[in-house]
């Protein structure tokens, strides 16, 4: 006769939607986003290349728009450290957005080390 297996609890949606926006979202944003918007930029007249203002307030945008999002679902499961989390990778998201001009922290951490070795 099997033995029962102890159920295991269901991960946190804010958890994964946290995991998604820093390994996944914010490093393809950072990558792709300002070239597509120097690009559209030139169609429609204007010259993002010379301002980085447009490009850094899309970021930002996104960073903000992400994280209040997982903020809101870790709030609504009750999850008051992983709500902090999100708050805490916020404001590492958007100091690292204007100290480095990327906004994942992962895309830093890893040209620091490459730098080092």
């Amino acid at each position: 006769m099997p033995t029962p297996r102890s159920e295991t609890p269901p991960q946190s949606s804010a958890l994964m939607w946290l995991v998604i926006t820093h390994v996944l979202i914010l490093p393809l944003a950072g990558s792709y986003l300002p070239g597509g918007l120097v690009r559209l930029g030139g169609l429609f007249g204007f010259d993002a290349a010379q301002s980085m203002v447009p490009i850094v307030a899309v970021l930002t945008l996104i960073v903000v728009v992400f994280h209040r999002i997982v903020w809101q679902l870790a709030r609504k499961e009750g999850n008051k450290a992983l709500s902090f989390t999100t708050l805490v990778l916020a404001g590492v998201s958007l100091s690292v957005l204007f100290l480095f001009g990327t906004p994942a922290p992962l895309v830093v951490v890893v040209r620091l080390i490459a730098l080092a070795i």
